[in-house]
């Protein structure tokens, strides 16, 4: 890994890049050190097209406390995660830093609140590993949407007898629920084999949401429902209010408790 430092000025970026050019073939990489403190700023990002992205200490330093350097290093967050880069926070000194960067989702970090460097390698404790893994965990949860968990189930034309649509449940013991759609594609509701068999009149309106919700949100709409309701398939729609699949109750649950191994 080559490590270029801000801290100069690159005048010839074409000359740089045909400099860099024999050690890229050899499997080698590029760091930017102290990422935001030096001279050419995103113009050297952009030139040099690095593997890891090194945020200055100066940064790193009370960004738990400073609005403006957790706006910059969430914008150099998501320049990193276009060009398939990695950001290392510099010179992480106190639990509250830490816990910043964490809700940043800034991947790798360095400094003494993690561990001073020793030979021949240094560990972090087991108790900061798993204060780590805690936090990381809830960032991961707020950040979660329901898009992972969208499933895939039979649909039904609104036109369709409701007589018919029971029927299908004697006809495929398998058959879990149908969503019941409108010709425009949006969907007019539900009917679940518990339902068709208690004989409901109708589909079930359900509740609506996009790929985009928050999985933390949704659970909260979702337990305010009625009793009856409050454990019902959710609708998932897209903007035009098509159908898009639904997202079993359970699944969002399980997601949100860490579970669920299609939300990551």
């Amino acid at each position: 890994m080559l490590e270029i430092t801000e801290h100069r000025a690159i005048s010839d970026y074409a000359a740089l890049a045909a400099t860099l050019a024999p050690y890229y073939e050899l499997g080698a990489g590029v760091a930017v050190d102290d990422a935001g403190a030096g001279y050419a700023g995103l113009q050297q990002l952009i030139g040099i097209r690095p593997c890891f992205i090194k945020l200055d200490r100066a940064l790193v330093e009370g960004i738990d406390r400073d609005e403006a350097k957790l706006v910059l290093a969430e914008a150099l967050g998501a320049f990193a995660s276009r060009i398939d880069a990695w950001v290392i926070a510099e010179g992480v000194g106190t639990n509250a830093e830490l816990d910043a960067l964490i809700r940043l989702q800034v991947p790798l970090g360095q400094g003494y609140r993690l561990c001073r460097p020793e030979p021949p390698w240094a560990v972090a404790d087991e108790g900061l590993a798993a204060r780590m893994r805690t936090r990381a965990k809830r960032t991961a949860t707020a950040h979660l949407t329901i898009a992972p968990l969208l499933e895939d189930v039979p649909t039904s034309p609104e036109a369709r007898a409701w007589a018919d649509i029971v029927h299908e449940y004697s006809l495929h013991p398998d058959l879990d629920i149908v969503v019941v759609l409108a010709p425009t594609g949006s969907p007019q509701g539900f009917v679940t084999r518990v339902l068709a068999e208690r004989g409901l009149s109708g589909p079930r309106a359900g509740l609506r949401v996009k790929p985009t919700s928050r999985a933390d949100e949704v659970a909260r709409r979702a337990t305010t429902r009625l009793p009856e309701e409050r454990f019902d398939p959710i609708l998932c729609v897209d903007d035009a209010g098509r159908h898009l699949g639904i997202v079993r109750f359970e699944r969002l649950v399980g997601a949100l408790a860490g579970e669920g191994s299609s939300a990551g």
